[in-house]
């Protein structure tokens, strides 16, 4: 006979160092929090990483979780707030990528929003910037940060932080000149 173990009795053999005990939390839960995430995300890849992501936080916090706690509830809530960062990630992203694109050198309709190169181009912008660029940039963009907090973040003087600027929203432009030439010759 078979007995089912329940999930505090799986969290506690998993402390106790059994990773098949695990394997069981993974098989119980796979689909359920599959199925939560692509209905919170709306979107099968980003789904398919935070589901990753969730089984993996939740190991490596299983000496947090509080037994007296329902383990269903304490995994959806980890998995829920996986769901939310990476809903900010993507409107940052956005709003990014937006502001970008209303820079006055920039055309205004250089990216539609269902194109394959628009897709492809916003996972590219930041990949090209050194990392203080990029961090730069995203301090403007997303935070409306001045040059003086930008080089107060860096360690940097203002002047410094309006180069790693400049040169961030030069090469971002690039990358959008180039993408829409791409576009206007397919």
């Amino acid at each position: 006979m078979v007995v089912r173990m329940t999930d505090q009795e799986l969290v506690q053999a998993c402390l106790n160092g059994e990773m098949s005990a695990f394997g069981e939390i993974i098989h119980r839960y796979q689909r359920k929090i599959m199925a939560f995430t692509v209905n919170t995300l709306g979107n099968f890849e980003d789904a398919e990483d935070v589901c990753q992501e969730a089984f993996l936080k939740a190991f490596h916090n299983l000496g947090k979780y509080d037994p007296s706690r329902d383990f269903k509830n304490w995994f959806y809530t980890l998995t829920h707030r996986l769901c939310i960062d990476r809903i900010r990630k993507k409107k940052r992203l956005h709003r990014f990528v937006n502001r970008i694109k209303t820079e006055p050198e920039c055309p205004k309709s250089v990216l539609p929003e269902d194109s394959k190169f628009s897709r492809l181009a916003k996972q590219n912008y930041l990949r090209k910037l050194t990392t203080k660029e990029k961090t730069a940039v995203m301090l403007w963009a997303n935070e409306s940060y001045s040059a003086e907090e930008i080089g107060s973040v860096l360690r940097c003087s203002a002047s410094t932080a309006r180069v790693y600027l400049y040169r961030a929203r030069k090469k971002i432009k690039q990358e959008i000149s180039h993408v829409h030439k791409k576009m206007q010759s397919v």
